[in-house]
């Protein structure tokens, strides 16, 4: 589903504590589909030099956050699991990607890749969330 998000709402998805503190941006946003990057750092890195498998899990998180809320509303992660394909260094750029597959009246799934920047596969994994009907920001329309 493509569409725009309302500014407010924007602002609430950019201003995510846990996103911040990693590092995540977001590139592109439309309910049930977001992009975000991590540009990593030393501090990413786990102790043989890699980067740690917690951060592009947590970028994934993120990435699949943003999609699910893009719709104004709260949806809870139920079930990830990850696949990692390749180990990736500080200095390079991850690029999550998280897309809605099927969107139930509770039930969501979602699919998630991460990409270095040379649009090598990282990780890939399968989500499924559970749709709520509280609103992330009040006053705005959730989107249907």
């Amino acid at each position: 589903m493509s569409g725009e998000i309302s500014p407010t709402l924007r602002a609430r998805l950019d201003s995510d504590a846990f996103a911040r503190h990693l590092g995540a941006q977001i590139l592109d946003v439309h309910p049930g589909f977001a992009r975000v990057a991590l540009d990593l750092e030393p501090h990413h890195q786990a102790m043989q030099g890699v980067t740690h498998g917690g951060v592009v899990f947590a970028l994934a998180d993120v990435a699949l956050a943003v999609a699910t809320h893009a719709y104004n509303r709260v949806h809870l992660a139920l079930n990830l699991s990850i696949n990692y394909h390749r180990a990736t260094r500080p200095g390079e750029r991850l690029i999550a990607e998280a897309r809605e597959r099927h969107r139930g009246g509770r039930i969501c799934s979602y699919e998630i890749e991460v990409r270095d920047g040379e649009e090598g596969l990282v990780a890939s994994l399968l989500a499924m969330v559970y749709r709520t009907r509280e609103q992330l920001v009040e006053g705005d329309a959730p989107v249907p």
